[in-house]
Parts: structure tokens; C-alpha cells; sequence
């Protein structure tokens, strides 16, 4: 079994790339994301943390995180998003590599994919055989997020500041799959590499 990161900015089209791949080829996909929402489920690993950490000033009435408080919390400054990142990137990160094993001992798939935007940052760039970049240009990705999440022009540019430089992208991929046109031409890409 072959394991391929998945990385690239927000918007730049790898939930698409990642459901084709699964309708037309003998693959696995883990969501870092989700795998994160799953953890922050009371009784799940950083449920127990962020608790341990901020309290249960975070929690709503029903004993759920409440998302829109830990994100204040969290996105009020860098060394804010620091803390939040040690806390539960380790926890996620260990779950994903638990369930990348069993997935590999079912033998059941030709390819695993892993998809994060933090793939480096992470070290789970470590666990992977190879890493695609998926690329799209800055235009093309904010009228996708506008499109798509209804975020302004000056929201989506702020995400995007945030997130790796492409040049470091450019640099951690084995391949880059230009997804900024005709998803045709993105097909060909994948399946060029896939066979």
C-alpha cells in the first residue's frame, strides 16, 4: 500500500481531488479534520485536554465544545494558536497513525491518502511515501471560498496568510497537481500518477 499526503491551501480544491481519487481508485482517505472533530467529542482524547486546559467555560449546556468559544480562545494571536496546536496536534496525529496501521494490516487498498493542511507542520509528511501539493491560484481559491463558505474576499485572504508559504508547499511535495483550471486536465494529473 502506497501512502500520499494530501496538502495544499485552503481552497485550493483537495476535498475534490480526494473524492474523485476515492470513487475511481482502490483508496483510503483520512481527514486530519475530521479525525480532529471525532477527538473533541466528549470522551475523546482532546475533549479531556482542551477541558483539562481552558475549563468548562468552553463547554455548551449539552457537554459539547462550543466551537465559536475555543476558536476565540485560540485565534486571538499567534502564541494563543501555538497552545492550542500543542495540545491537540500530538493527540490527532497519534490517532491518525493508529488508524493508518489498521488500515494497512486489512490489506484491503492499493493507496491510503492523507489529507491535512498541516502536513509538514505536523510531521505526519513522515508517515507518507509521497506528498502532492494541490495547487490552485490565490484568485482562483478566494472565489472558492466565497463561493463555497460565503467568507469575504478579506476573510479568505487573512486564512490564507496564515497558512504555509507555497514556496515551503513547492519544497516538502514529491508532485504538484495543478487544480486551478478544467478538473479534467486535474484528472489527467492523477491518473498519470496513479495509473
Amino acid at each position: 500500500m502506497i501512502t500520499i499526503g494530501i496538502t495544499g491551501g485552503v481552497g485550493s480544491g483537495k476535498s475534490s481531488v480526494l473524492d474523485y481519487i476515492k470513487n475511481h481508485y482502490s483508496a483510503y482517505v483520512i481527514l486530519a479534520d475530521e479525525v480532529g472533530h471525532q477527538l473533541m467529542e466528549p470522551g475523546g482524547a482532546t475533549y479531556d485536554r482542551l477541558i483539562e486546559v481552558y475549563g468548562n467555560g468552553i463547554l455548551m449546556d449539552n457537554g459539547t465544545i462550543d466551537k465559536r468559544k475555543l476558536a476565540e480562545i485560540a485565534f486571538k494571536d499567534n502564541a494563543s494558536i501555538q497552545k492550542i496546536n500543542g495540545l491537540t496536534h500530538p493527540l490527532i496525529c497519534k490517532a491518525i497513525v493508529k488508524e493508518m496501521e489498521k488500515i494497512e494490516k486489512s490489506g484491503k487498498y492499493e493507496f491510503l491518502f492523507l489529507e491535512t493542511a498541516i502536513l509538514e507542520e505536523s510531521g505526519m509528511s513522515d508517515e507518507c511515501d509521497w506528498v502532492w501539493y494541490i495547487h490552485a491560484p490565490d484568485e482562483v481559491r478566494i472565489e472558492r471560498l466565497i463561493a463555497s463558505r460565503g467568507y469575504s474576499r478579506e476573510r479568505c485572504k487573512a486564512i490564507m496568510k496564515q497558512q504555509m508559504d507555497e514556496e515551503r508547499f513547492y519544497e516538502i511535495a514529491d508532485y504538484v497537481i495543478e487544480n486551478g483550471g478544467d478538473f479534467e486536465e486535474t484528472k489527467a494529473q492523477i491518473h498519470r500518477l496513479l495509473g
